[in-house]
């Protein structure tokens, strides 16, 4: 009955809020059972009925299109009590493509840089988490997102305080800090950049102070003179906090720490007016 970008919090703070259940492949979701699941979940009256709905066409949609995984977050209710999936991401099996001849995407209808195919082979014989998902876009801010409704709900944020992302990003499980540090160095060797903005929500399987020991090697060999915004919380995020203000202080770098009790967004809205005041610095030198 609560969703938004941070159902992590919800489910450290409110665990009761989060059901979990196994589906038996074989005998499927039937539609008793999801509205047996709904009720057990807080859901009252006809919204029952209805998000019974959206829940068997999900699962459907999940079996039929062969998928790893599918999201929807959040999923909001009008005031005409219709149910909207106002986000959603769906990764699809690689080796199931076969069976879908009908698929007309790509993905992506344009030649990979280098940087791309660079930060894909970081995850290349080494499955300690993800760490080489990378599109690189024409924006000039670089951004470090952990997530994958979290990444896109932030990309969003950014856009829409008049930001440009210089790419998209996503990285997570827990990654060790190698992989994380070959993934800052290609992220912010694309030219042009004016701002840093590495962002995520609370981490469960995520050790932040880990993945801060990458950045801060990268950190430490690119000191880079743009702002750096950071929005992370989670396991070790105290040491990881610590160690990344000893990298400001000794570096002499811009750099930004926020933790859960700001928001995501609020950090985009930041990000944007430090690279245009860095931008006109810039431009005055």
């Amino acid at each position: 009955t609560k969703g938004g970008v941070d159902v992590e919090e919800t489910a450290t703070k409110n665990p009761e809020l989060i059901i979990k259940k196994s589906v038996d492949i074989l005998q499927n979701i039937q539609p008793w059972q999801a509205r047996e699941w709904l009720a057990e979940a807080g859901f009252k009256g006809k919204t029952i009925l209805t998000m019974a709905s959206v829940l068997l066409k999900a699962w459907n949609c999940f079996l039929s299109c062969d998928a790893r995984l599918l999201e929807l977050n959040p999923i909001i209710e009008t005031p005409a009590k219709e149910l909207v999936a106002v986000g959603a991401v769906i990764v699809l099996d690689d080796d199931a493509f076969q069976r879908h001849k009908e698929y007309s995407f790509h993905r992506t209808n344009k030649k990979q840089t280098q940087r791309e195919i660079e930060v894909k082979k970081i995850d290349e014989g080494d499955y300690r988490g993800v760490a080489g998902k990378y599109i690189e876009m024409e924006g000039d801010i670089a951004m470090m997102t952990s997530g994958g409704g979290g990444s896109l709900t932030n990309t969003d944020a950014l856009i829409s305080y008049g930001g440009k992302p210089a790419n998209y990003n996503e990285y997570g499980g827990n990654p060790p800090a190698e992989k994380v540090e070959k993934l800052t160095k290609l992220i912010l060797s694309k030219p042009g950049l004016n701002g840093l903005w590495i962002v995520g929500n609370i981490a469960n399987n995520t050790r932040v102070d880990e993945t801060f020991k990458g950045i801060i090697a990268a950190l430490k060999e690119v000191k880079p003179e743009y702002p750096i915004v950071i929005r992370r919380a989670g396991p070790g995020e105290k040491e990881g906090f610590s160690a990344m203000k000893q990298l400001a202080e000794e570096e002499k770098l811009d750099i930004h720490l926020y933790g859960a009790e700001t928001k995501m967004t609020e950090t985009a809205k930041l990000m944007v007016e430090l690279s245009e005041e860095y931008k006109k610095k810039k431009a005055g030198k």
